[in-house]
């Protein structure tokens, strides 16, 4: 199928460098099945879970300095853009989270859609005809697409709905059947995964760090479970690390000064012990391990950020997700370009249902509507850039800056 962008509202302006906003941060709002998405453990169940625990309530948090990346335009047009060290790509930020648009060069697209089939994804870039010019060079609208043949042996029902609404023969869950913009699952691990090519196929992503990979899993914070423990015991195997270790949190002394270290009891033992080496010890940390702002994700690969809830200090406005996914389809120099998709909730049409209703006709309704929730498709998903080579740019920094993670939260590369 031939997907375009549509066009621009209004021409790109000057890229300038100018001051870092302050921007103001939305986060899904938080109720009581928080709690039981976090301990969940399988995927699907997961999924559901985390639709109704985070919502898609565009609902404004106190404004939280987010340092953008790479150039801004001016703060005084609208939209704002993010654009590229290289000025060869941007993306315009008419939502918090990101923009519906992307404009890049040639060869960055095709770039990222060779790179993309080589990682089995399910999606694939088309250089539309719509073009700017940025800082001297003409760009082009990127237009994603769902790449069929990636996905043509897989036979799930939830596949079958995104292949039909995306041929035009099946409307999606807003009612779109004639939209040229390609359909895809609101859900940011499901776009997230369907970027990666493992979406119902039966297998789940990893986290790839600098000591190791983690067992698959669609659940972020089984990655913290296993890693952390493992990189405290790495990262004190390092002597350049000694100078931040503190004597009887990560290591004891006995009465003739042989150093011993201090094994983690648990994960939330390791994540205190992590806490516990203060921020420049942090930082340290996450360089050895890959995690963080130094996670840095491969094309067809994603991030994936956890809040850390048990981890000393955490604080959050109310307002916080389990956690989320992007999936990268582009990179540009050191800046990445994602492809986001952000869930929908049905938390007052529950809310609504009990009111009305009770026994098991309320139990189903329940059923129906978390199963709505979880398989929505439309055309709302969100493009963004993230740079990599600098404090404040990252993914990492973006999302937990913007609150909707509270203050704590580790941020893996997911691979398959």
């Amino acid at each position: 199928m031939n997907v375009r962008a549509q066009p621009l509202r209004k021409p790109l302006p000057t890229a300038t460098r100018q001051a870092k906003p302050q921007l103001s941060a939305v986060g899904g709002q938080a109720h009581v099945l928080q709690a039981i998405a976090d301990r969940a453990s399988n995927a699907r169940q997961l999924g559901v879970l985390q639709r109704m625990a985070d919502g898609r309530a565009r609902t404004n948090i106190p404004a939280t300095p987010v340092i953008q990346a790479y150039g801004l335009t001016d703060e005084s047009k609208d939209p704002v853009w993010r654009v590229s060290d290289s000025d060869k790509s941007a993306v315009p930020q008419d939502q918090d989270e990101g923009g519906n648009k992307l404009y890049a060069t040639p060869d960055i697209i095709k770039d990222g859609d060779k790179k993309l089939l080589a990682a089995s994804s399910a999606i694939g870039l088309h250089q539309s005809d719509d073009e700017m010019t940025l800082a001297g060079e003409t760009v082009y609208g990127v237009a994603p697409y769902l790449r069929d043949q990636a996905i043509a042996d897989v036979d799930h029902d939830r596949t079958k709905k995104l292949k039909q609404i995306n041929a035009g023969d099946l409307e999606d869950d807003e009612g779109v059947t004639d939209d040229e913009i390609m359909a895809l699952w609101t859900d940011c691990g499901k776009a997230a995964r369907t970027i990666m090519g493992v979406q119902d196929t039966g297998k789940s992503p990893k986290a790839t760090t600098n000591i190791g990979d983690s067992a698959p899993s669609g659940n972020p914070a089984d990655y913290s479970n296993e890693l952390y423990p493992k990189a405290i015991t790495a990262f004190f195997g390092s002597k350049a690390n000694k100078k931040f270790l503190k004597k009887n949190v990560h290591y004891t002394t006995n009465f003739i000064g042989w150093v011993s270290f201090v094994k983690p009891k648990d994960p939330k033992h390791a994540r205190k012990m992590y806490s516990a080496l203060g921020e420049e010890g942090r930082e340290a940390f996450d360089k050895h391990v890959g995690i963080n702002r130094f996670a840095n994700p491969e094309i067809g690969d994603a991030y994936t950020m956890v809040t850390e809830k048990d981890m000393p200090g955490f604080k959050s406005s109310g307002r916080t997700w389990n956690f989320h996914w992007a999936g990268v389809i582009a990179k540009d120099g050191g800046d990445n370009l994602t492809l986001e998709g952000y869930a929908v909730s049905a938390a007052s049409e529950i809310k609504e249902a009990k009111e009305t209703m009770s026994g098991q006709a309320l139990k189903d309704e329940i059923a129906r509507l978390r199963k709505w929730a979880a398989d929505y498709v439309d055309r709302d998903w969100l493009f963004q850039m993230y740079g990599t080579k600098r404090k404040g740019e990252t993914f990492h920094d973006d999302h937990l800056g913007s609150g909707t993670h509270g203050n704590r939260a580790t941020t893996f590369h997911a691979t398959k």
